[in-house]
């Protein structure tokens, strides 16, 4: 095994780990619940990378400051996870992930966006 994918390997583990400790707040401003594993788990592999571990940018945009490129609504947010931004190098997901597991993406993003930054 390579060490770039064993440390690929450690990243998305790291990712996942944080996004899995760090709690989401609805919306309303409400408790703390955690967003589903599943979506974080999709966030830590085809995300993270390019987003950040917390979805506060690095190679690309932050998903958590309320600016959007690309249209602000989920059904823009979800066609630039399907189709991709070959603008800005950002590949499509459509053929990877199903329409609800990038739902499950955009519904992640939403609810890391309502929270209050730290």
């Amino acid at each position: 095994m390579s060490t770039r994918r064993v440390l690929l390997g450690i990243l998305l583990l790291a990712g996942a780990g944080y996004l899995g400790l760090r709690g989401m707040r609805s919306p309303e401003g409400g408790a703390s619940s955690p967003a589903p594993d599943a979506a974080r788990s999709h966030y830590a592999l085809y995300c993270a990378d390019c987003h950040g571990a917390d979805m506060d940018g690095g190679m690309a945009s932050s998903l958590v400051d309320g600016r959007w490129d690309y249209g602000d609504s989920d059904a823009a947010i979800l066609r630039s996870i399907a189709e991709g931004i070959e603008a800005d190098g950002m590949p499509a997901f459509g053929a990877a992930l199903t329409p609800a597991k990038i739902d499950a993406l955009v519904a992640l993003m939403r609810a890391a966006e309502a929270e209050p930054a730290p």
